[in-house]
């Protein structure tokens, strides 16, 4: 089938994500530039996404592949090109506070010279938990905490880990009729001790329930990311900025449920503002917002499995358009999404895939026209290629495309010796790390597996490359030289396994 695009009139830039009517009369209004065609006839087309209406875009590509790169430009294009949009990065790995800073990478500084674009930091705001300890300084901007009166029963059975219809599922349902106004955790376990209507030998619970959701809810102090009054909404969503809400300091199920009350609030938010403005009765209380969420398939996973967020990014996506709600997810593992929200979206990036199943979900949703001679290209596309796929009839079919070079720093990439220079101008620009493993504690962990893990090969040399990052140079019998790294946070081998992955004790 022939590739057929919505041009201007020169034909050296296409736009995806709006209607043809909607193009006719705004043109190029409040778009951002993603990439260029990889194709013929378009090859070196421009290719600009729509930033004006909600949207649900899906991001997937194996470990390595750009797709969080991806999601990083979309974020730099949204912020630039429509002020009166507040954009919030749901990040599970700590890499995107660096989009403060211009890019730093000597190769993408030529390439976004190439591309007639310049290195720029963007305005940024951090929030990591209130709790997160040993944060290095630079790298966040305030805390955030959320309201322990915002859980809902479901909220607190899901992140538990129990049945809702248990006995602790229904105390818990009858201590949260019972709390009133704001509260903390340390009221809702005063109510538990005092209230005697909880303990009547009819129509109560037992002790030992009462105790063990009591000490439940004594451990969830220790998430530090409970308060009486939660950060406002207003403090995170704001136009022209970038929130970034770094979870990876939570444990998978406790950042679902932050995820899941944001996005939740988000929503009531919204549509209380469009009902407001529509009546003319009242402003906004908070902008338009994108919502863009990394690693998505720890939040809405597919099958039985359910998370703290699942029910509340399902609404978020299926009553999220009018009010001007727009989600960006990502994920490495497409076919472990909830279909539910596969179902909704317009604007699809592929990067590279490997296994089947992967493959097959995403053909299987792909919004428009997806050829059948592309579909084993999946498994070779560059890193930072990918293929695009558009709801709107703007697009005869989905289109392979390179996606333009970060403006700002971008940390997401796999540890490597090469990124020495940028350790060392990070340390003189004050930037530190906290370093838990030390170098002692490294060598020792060296000796302790020299019979094992080593064998027969020589260690020649353990450099602190990329704080808190040991790389650990050695030599086989056969004098053929390898590396291998120790992280300085976690004490933990790193295996280079189709990117990084962490040992286990």
């Amino acid at each position: 089938m022939e590739l057929k695009l919505l041009t201007d009139p020169e034909g050296k830039r296409a736009v995806i994500g709006r209607k043809k009517s909607r193009f006719e009369k705004e043109g190029f209004h409040r778009t951002f530039l993603v990439g260029r065609v990889e194709e013929e006839p378009f090859k070196g087309v421009e290719v600009y996404m729509d930033a004006v209406y909600p949207h649900i875009v899906f991001i997937c590509g194996m470990r390595g592949s750009g797709k969080s790169y991806t999601l990083g430009v979309i974020a730099e294009g949204l912020v630039e090109s429509n002020p009166d949009v507040g954009v919030v990065i749901v990040d599970p790995m700590g890499i995107y506070w660096s989009m403060k800073k211009p890019n730093g990478d000597p190769e993408e500084r030529k390439m976004l010279e190439e591309w007639g674009l310049e290195p720029k930091g963007y305005p940024v705001r951090v929030l990591v938990p209130r709790g997160a300890k040993n944060v290095p300084k630079g790298t966040y901007d305030g805390r955030f905490s959320i309201s322990v009166s915002d859980l809902t029963v479901e909220d607190w059975c899901l992140t538990f880990g129990i049945d809702r219809f248990s006995p602790q599922g229904l105390l818990l349902e009858a201590l949260l009729e019972k709390m009133e106004g704001e509260y903390g955790i340390e009221e809702m376990v005063g109510v538990l001790k005092t209230d005697e209507s909880l303990r009547e030998r009819e129509s109560g619970f037992k002790r030992e329930t009462i105790r063990a959701l009591a000490s439940r809810l004594s451990a969830a102090r220790k998430w530090g990311i409970l308060s009486k009054r939660g950060t406002p909404l207003k403090d995170i969503v704001r136009r022209g900025q970038i929130t970034v809400i770094d979870v990876s300091f939570l444990q998978d199920n406790v950042s679902s449920l932050v995820i899941g009350i944001l996005a939740r609030k988000i929503l009531e938010e919204r549509k209380k503002s469009a009902r407001l403005i529509a009546t003319g009765t009242g402003e906004e209380s908070i902008p338009p917002t994108w919502l863009l969420i990394d690693e998505a398939h720890t939040l809405i996973p597919g099958g039985n499995r359910k998370t703290p967020a699942t029910d509340a990014l399902v609404e978020y996506v299926k009553q999220g358009r009018r009010p001007g709600c727009s989600l960006v997810f990502a994920t490495q593992q497409p076919g472990a999404i909830n279909p539910q929200v596969l179902s909704q979206l317009d604007l699809l990036f592929i990067h590279k895939l490997v296994f089947e199943d992967d493959i097959r979900s995403v053909v299987k949703r792909t919004p428009n026209i997806l050829l059948k001679e592309h579909r084993p290209l999946i498994r070779k596309l560059p890193v930072g290629v990918a293929i695009v796929g558009d709801k709107e009839d703007t697009s005869s079919r989905a289109f392979f495309i390179k996606v333009r070079p970060r403006k700002s720093q971008h940390e997401g990439r796999d540890i490597t010796s090469a990124q020495k220079e940028e350790k060392k101008e990070r340390v003189e620009e004050g930037e530190s790390f906290v370093i838990k493993f030390s170098r002692e504690k490294a060598e020792d962990l060296l000796r302790k597996f020299k019979a094992g893990f080593f064998g027969k090969n020589r260690v020649e040399s353990l450099e602190l490359v990329f704080s808190p990052v040991y790389e650990v140079t050695y030599r086989l019998p056969n004098g053929e030289t390898r590396k291998c790294y120790i992280d300085g946070a976690q004490g933990e081998f790193l295996h280079e396994n189709r990117g990084f992955v962490f040992s286990k004790g």
